[in-house]
């Protein structure tokens, strides 16, 4: 029984580490910067008048800035980066508007200003 224990524990050993998932680079932006490809993912999961603050943080992680207004509004912004020679142009930028019920009212892409 020990041969047998101290095998299967010896194969355990042996398994090669994998990669870290893709997720794991793309979080490797600082907070409020989003790659392209997890905005375009998340898009989808944001449903203006249903998705909440809480499903927003899930989907993006914290913003880069925050808003609040007297009324109760709050506008969140974040960055979205491109992974392609592109990421010289500048990143875009995806404002959400929160309703005071603290749901998705709005969003916006706002593309990057040409310099020059």
């Amino acid at each position: 029984m020990t041969l047998t224990l101290s095998t299967w524990l010896g194969a355990c050993a042996v398994v090669p580490a994998t990669s870290p998932p893709a997720v794991d680079r793309v979080r490797s932006l600082p907070p409020g910067v989003i790659s392209a490809p997890e905005a375009e993912r998340s898009q989808s999961r944001i449903v203006i008048g249903q998705s909440s603050k809480a499903d927003v943080v899930a989907a993006l992680g914290k913003a880069i800035a925050i808003v609040r207004f007297d009324s109760g509004y709050e506008v969140w912004v974040y960055r979205i980066r491109p992974l392609t020679d592109k990421a010289q142009q500048g990143d875009t930028e995806w404002v959400i508007l929160f309703a005071p019920t603290g749901n998705v009212a709005k969003t916006r892409l706002r593309p990057p200003v040409a310099s020059g």
